[in-house]
């Protein structure tokens, strides 16, 4: 499994930043935890991302 993680990662570099941090995040999450927590492990991820981007505007 690790090595397919690490070929999406080298495909996720040609997309924006906060994409390859949520993308990333979830295939971390994905090796120790269920579908479900994952999502709602993520929201926290994807509210910060949005957070990050309205300050920096």
């Amino acid at each position: 499994m690790a090595e397919k993680h690490e070929l999406i990662r080298k495909k996720l570099r040609q997309y924006p930043e906060d994409v390859q941090t949520l993308a990333t995040r979830a295939l971390e999450l994905a090796e120790t935890m269920p579908e479900s927590s994952v999502a709602e492990e993520l929201k926290g991820v994807v509210r910060r991302v949005i957070k990050d981007k309205e300050d920096s505007q």
